[in-house]
């Protein structure tokens, strides 16, 4: 390593002597380590003394932790641009807030899976018309149209589903604890579940199975997914990837959340299922791709249905606190390059936004950091529209300009914590 100015992530010189991280702490290296690098030379210009560093943690990319280069990045610019948006001491923490009272959701598009205990066993399909839904609400099971489906047609295949779970007892044994069954009532279990679609992005409680565990992560599943529904209206299974479904957890007035979003999602604006008092005999369903309303028998597969004049109801909230999304720890703003015409305009919008964001908190100094990070725009559709993606070694943060609307929406779930900090900046 002789003549190198930087020996390494796992070298450190406290002015005196070099250290070395073993894997778990900084020890001396100065005996029995043949390959010690030497001494830094001292700065041009100083009295020839190498002051010693700051305080050294473990390399990056290194140390127990688990975070690599981008990850103590992202915890590091994070603090920095929350002071510098949020203007710093109190202010930061009070907006902070107490990570006791927030709940991170796990964002799931269409046809996605977390830790599958299954092969696909049904089909999600897009929301043609996908019901208003104002914050969080709470609905009925039996609400008319809080459910749909395609018409004659099943979105799961049942008998797939537990074909595959007695062909695998350790998982099956698993997918039944989690639901409060055993593994042989699994059949009987499933029978009487009815298939239908979400119609609107639902926060439920996704169980994954990953090395031989259950995994337990709370969720929002995007409008379209194919659920099961016990006698009771309540989501049990996810038909894509056939893991349980148990309710959303009480959800606090700040939520964050992580994984890919999709065009229509919005922070904060979901439905909890909350099921019905009785046995439902009859489902009344809207087909996401017609809007035509129809009855499905309990337990059916498609095979009953029949169309109903009984038109869905106004999906009103319940008086379940809104819920506004917490800061993101990785907040990025943007930074112009070279780019032209209207990718530069896209590029402009986003990062006015960053500027209304830090206007409306009261916080200067946010261009000091216009400049720490990279973006591009490209065009996406004819209609004036361009994703413009933001990157810093933290990661990446993906928006929607519509140039003909003034509409910038955040796309990637990164994107969406930072809207959270200032809501109503964001579209």
């Amino acid at each position: 390593m002789a003549g190198q100015d930087s020996p390494g992530p796992e070298w450190h010189w406290d002015g005196q002597e070099w250290h070395w991280w073993n894997g778990s702490d900084w020890v001396p290296a100065g005996v029995g380590h043949e390959q010690m690098p030497p001494p830094p030379p001292p700065v041009e210009g100083s009295t020839g003394i190498t002051a010693p560093p700051p305080p050294a943690g473990p390399p990056i990319g290194t140390g127990r932790s688990g975070l690599g280069a981008g990850g103590w990045a992202a915890i590091v610019l994070g603090i920095v641009l929350a002071l510098v948006l949020i203007g710093g001491g109190l202010g930061f923490f009070l907006l902070r807030g107490d990570d006791s009272d927030v709940v991170t959701l796990q964002t799931e598009p269409l046809s996605t899976a977390i830790n599958e205990f299954t092969p696909p066993a049904g089909t999600d399909t897009p929301v043609t018309d996908p019901p208003a839904v104002s914050g969080v609400q709470t609905l009925p099971a039996e609400t008319v149209g809080l459910f749909g489906g395609t018409l004659d047609s099943s979105s799961c295949d049942k008998d797939q589903l537990v074909t595959y779970l007695q062909s695998n007892p350790e998982k099956a044994a698993a997918w039944a604890r989690t639901l409060g069954i055993t593994a042989a009532e699994i059949p009987q279990f499933v029978a009487p579940l009815t298939p239908v679609l979400l119609r609107s992005d639902t926060a439920v409680t996704n169980h994954g199975f990953e090395n031989g565990q259950v995994t337990t992560v709370p969720a929002v599943l995007q409008a379209g997914t194919a659920v099961l529904v016990d006698e009771f209206g309540r989501p049990v299974v996810k038909c894509y990837c056939g893991n349980p479904l148990t309710p959303a957890p009480t959800l606090p007035q700040k939520v964050r959340y992580t994984g890919t979003t999709w065009p229509a999602f919005q922070p904060g604006t979901m439905t909890v299922v909350q099921q019905s008092p009785v046995v439902i005999e009859t489902f009344v369903l809207v087909d996401v791709v017609t809007n035509v309303t129809f009855n499905r028998p309990a337990g059916t597969d498609g095979s009953a249905d029949a169309t109903t004049s009984t038109q869905p109801g106004t999906q009103q909230p319940s008086p379940t606190p809104s819920v506004t999304a917490s800061p993101s720890p990785t907040v990025v703003p943007p930074s112009p390059t070279a780019e032209a015409g209207r990718e530069a305009q896209a590029i402009a919008a986003v990062q006015d936004r960053y500027r209304t964001c830090a206007a409306q908190i009261g916080s200067e100094g946010v261009e000091e950091v216009i400049g720490q990070a990279s973006f591009s725009a490209s065009p996406t559709g004819p209609n004036g529209e361009y994703d413009v993606t933001v990157t810093d070694e933290s990661g990446t943060f993906t928006y929607l300009v519509n140039l003909d609307t003034g509409v910038v929406a955040a796309v990637s779930a990164d994107a969406v914590e930072v809207a959270g900090v200032c809501p109503g900046v964001f579209d």
